[in-house]
């Protein structure tokens, strides 16, 4: 995905409208991603709000009544924003408009319902080789293991699988104040 860099300076960033653009195909510079001011490519760490992005697609996990599905264009609608925790040394992902973790059913499908970052919450992400991350979620079958996030069948959804998996771009969001979460 190509995204749009913004090269103006800090007092002129209020005024988008003369901004010159650099087109790049991989950055660590400040973007102008969906209207918001970020960092492409970063690190998902504990303590940052992030857009976290299919790289193949360029679509966003976005919550909309209460499911997770992959939007194109988040100014539409649904919290595409994803605070980073950590817990016991495992990654969750809190929902900034919901309060919900990102987690997984005994159905196995991907969603955000739970109040609390527990097992079914456990994320790490481990960088791809080619760019961006694969997602592991912790899941019970026959015993805890890690599986990785994959788009379902459908194309919009997201479910844990063994062998396939999508790649993640972690957008960090900027200046979106202190991450805060109830736990059970």
């Amino acid at each position: 995905m190509i995204s749009k860099i913004a090269t103006n300076t800090e007092k002129e960033h209020e005024d988008m409208s003369d901004t010159e653009t650099i087109f790049t195909e991989e950055s660590r510079s400040p973007v102008t991603f969906w209207d918001h001011t970020a960092i492409r490519n970063a690190v998902p760490c504990p303590g940052e709000t992030f857009i976290i992005v299919e790289k193949a697609s360029g679509r966003a996990i976005t919550q909309i009544n209460g499911e997770l599905q992959l939007e194109p264009d988040t100014s539409r609608r649904g919290g595409f924003y994803w605070a980073c925790v950590e817990t016991e040394g495992w990654l969750g992902f809190y929902n900034t408009a919901s309060g919900n973790f990102m987690g997984h059913n005994a159905r196995g499908k991907i969603l955000a319902t739970a109040k609390h970052h527990k097992a079914w919450e456990y994320f790490c992400a481990r960088r791809h080789p080619a760019g961006g991350y694969v997602l592991l979620v912790t899941t019970h079958g026959r015993g805890w293991k890690l599986e990785k996030v994959a788009i379902d069948q459908d194309g919009n959804g997201l479910v844990p699988k063994d062998h396939e998996s999508a790649v993640w771009e972690f957008v960090k969001v900027q200046n979106r104040g202190p991450i805060t979460h109830l736990e059970e």
